[in-house]
């Protein structure tokens, strides 16, 4: 909700799954729950918004009784600007960690986005650049993506 405040979007959302969940599931084998948190805050004013996101899950990487649970948190901070009616610029900063030894970097993922509104059509460009995935040193990937939708 907006908190009553004219612009502002909070939102908080809490999943957990049971590892006898998972595990009919056919994903995974592991022990333990899994649980997620995420908590975000979004500020309109005018022509731009500016948003903060914190997300913590917990779980689904135990695979025995010695072996610890992944703690994975991310943070990302998002400006948008409405340039005109029809487009928007966007750009994005987001980091995550993980608590596991198997992964000592922190993933880190910066994207520049532009959208164009053509009434029922929407064109998107995106321009993402991703370093250390899945916490690993040196997986690096930069993608550039194009879109249409149409709504009806």
């Amino acid at each position: 909700g907006d908190l009553g405040v004219k612009g502002l979007t909070i939102q908080a959302f809490h999943n957990q799954r049971d590892a006898a969940d998972r595990l009919a599931s056919g994903t995974t084998a592991g022990e333990g729950k899994v649980k997620g948190t995420t908590l975000t805050g979004a500020y309109n004013f005018g022509q731009i918004t500016a948003a903060v996101d914190y997300r913590k899950s917990e779980g689904g990487a135990k695979v025995s009784a010695t072996t610890t649970d992944e703690e994975i948190k991310g943070k990302a901070v998002s400006l948008s600007f409405a340039a005109t009616k029809e487009l928007s610029l966007g750009v994005v900063y987001g980091k995550a960690d993980s608590n596991l030894s198997t992964k000592p970097v922190d993933e880190k993922i910066k994207i520049v986005a532009i959208g164009y509104n053509l009434g029922p059509v929407a064109l998107n460009g995106e321009y993402t650049d991703t370093n250390n995935i899945g916490g690993v040193s040196a997986a690096d990937a930069k993608e550039f993506i194009v879109k249409a939708s149409t709504r009806f």
